[in-house]
């Protein structure tokens, strides 16, 4: 009896931290190089070997960013910068598959226990740390010791009566992560 009471519990504060998610809103545009900041240029100018490259800026609740994605060595980056041009994070888009098997078995266990069923849209493993650790990423193709990891998942989720998407943002080990359903805005006009 004592065993059923802790998984009711367990199971009411992880449907708890669902329905608590910080809601997220963001919208992204495509731009022009001469819009960004000079900074952000100059980063990525000293990356050779990048191709495809396309600038946009992104608009969220709090604050606007310029991102750049852009393919290296065949994997699709996203390089992040502040609407000042300093840089953020890097981003590295991944398959599910990709992942090792205790990594998916780990985020699994979390995803079960806030969706009846769930399905991962998009896989991101973002770096950040300091300017030289994150060039390194690519002039040396090789991790600094001093950059931070997170896993960035975007999930469809689907619970009782609704299907949300949500962004869960881990770190590395899989021990902490934070959940942020994604709104999106209503359009100021009809479509048809």
């Amino acid at each position: 009896m004592a065993r059923l009471i802790y998984l009711f519990f367990l199971s009411f504060l992880c449907f708890a931290h669902i329905a608590k998610a910080q809601e997220k809103w963001e919208r992204e545009s495509r731009i022009p190089a001469s819009l960004v900041p000079a900074k952000a240029k100059q980063f990525l100018d000293s990356i050779s070997g990048k191709s495809k490259l396309k600038w946009f800026r992104e608009e969220s609740l709090a604050d606007t960013s310029f991102e750049a994605k852009f393919t290296f060595h065949k994997r699709r980056y996203s390089v992040e910068f502040s609407k000042y041009g300093i840089i953020e994070d890097v981003e590295v888009y991944m398959e599910w598959e990709q992942l090792s098997e205790s990594l998916r078995k780990s985020i699994e266990q979390v995803f079960q226990q806030n969706c009846l069923r769930f399905k991962v849209e998009k896989l991101q493993v973002q770096y950040s740390g300091s300017h030289s650790a994150l060039i390194r990423l690519f002039t040396d193709n090789q991790l600094a010791t001093n950059l931070e990891r997170h896993y960035e998942i975007i999930v469809k989720c689907t619970q009782k009566g609704s299907i949300d998407l949500f962004e869960y943002l881990f770190d590395d080990q899989i021990k902490s992560y934070k959940a942020s359903k994604i709104v999106f805005k209503n359009s100021s006009h009809l479509e048809y």
